[in-house]
């Protein structure tokens, strides 16, 4: 049992807004904060945040992203901050198909799901996720392909998606990232410090690998080596052979093989 996914199966997937309830009270009792709430993709390229590069707000219409991966077989965890806003979120979440897969992963419902890391779900390369994270880790994804899969991109595709897990330490969707006084405070920040802590044994036996893109101090490990940590891997920069982070997937490559 991982208490970070027994935690998120109390949120209802079906009613936004999206709010956990244990961070209801938190985020409600920020009146800096601001909320926004949008019925759909037409509704959200009409409203006043779609043209609003410094838009801050929570789009709690949106399915939180607490992670994405197979939490109990991934072994290459990589932390970020949060996830993001896209123009294409809303429209791709009227997609009823990658909104349950989305649930699924929430859950951890992944029997038969051969993406668990949805971003990298080839059926789904108009959507804003995959487009980000397959440019971020195109040049992983190649050195995969030629080493470890015949060349074959697609298949390099599946079998990164198959091992990668990535945390989102603030799991609200927003554009700019600008809810640090609520970091401190919510349930869910702290139960997902609490499952990365929680790898720390794993990762220095190298049975696991950790990358800490962002938020190092919020994490609190003190080890940068053992996350894996480059200051100069900001939020949309390219994980590619030669960062630090590039480097941590391709060793895990080297030197695990999953069953």
């Amino acid at each position: 049992m991982i208490e970070l996914v027994e935690f998120w199966k109390q949120l209802d997937l079906y009613s936004p807004p999206y709010i956990h309830p244990e961070d209801k009270p938190f985020i409600e009792g920020q009146s800096r904060i601001k909320q926004t709430i949008i019925s759909s993709h037409k509704a959200y390229i009409s409203h006043q945040t779609f043209s609003d590069e410094g838009d801050s707000s929570l789009h709690l219409s949106l399915l939180p992203v607490p992670y994405q991966g197979n939490l109990s077989r991934a072994d290459i965890f990589l932390v970020m901050l949060n996830p993001g806003l896209g123009t294409s979120d809303y429209q791709t979440e009227e997609y009823n198909e990658h909104a349950d897969q989305l649930r699924r992963i929430i859950r951890q419902d992944l029997l038969n799901v051969p993406y668990p890391f949805l971003s990298l779900n080839p059926d789904y390369t108009w959507s804003g996720g995959f487009q980000w994270w397959e440019t971020k880790l195109r040049k992983i994804l190649r050195e995969i392909a030629k080493l470890y899969c015949g060349g074959d991109y697609a298949v390099a595709l599946q079998t990164l998606s198959q091992r990668l897990a990535v945390i989102e330490l603030f799991p609200y969707h927003s554009r700019v990232f600008k809810a640090g006084a609520l970091r401190s405070k919510l349930p869910s920040v702290k139960h997902a410090k609490d499952f990365v802590q929680s790898l720390l044994p794993r990762a220095r036996t190298g049975e696991i690998t950790i990358i800490v893109s962002r938020g190092m101090k919020a994490v609190g490990i003190d080890d940068h080596e053992l996350a894996n940590h480059d200051p100069k891997l900001v939020r949309g920069a390219s994980l590619s052979p030669k960062t630090k982070g590039g480097k941590a997937i391709l060793r895990a490559f080297e030197c695990r093989r999953l069953a």
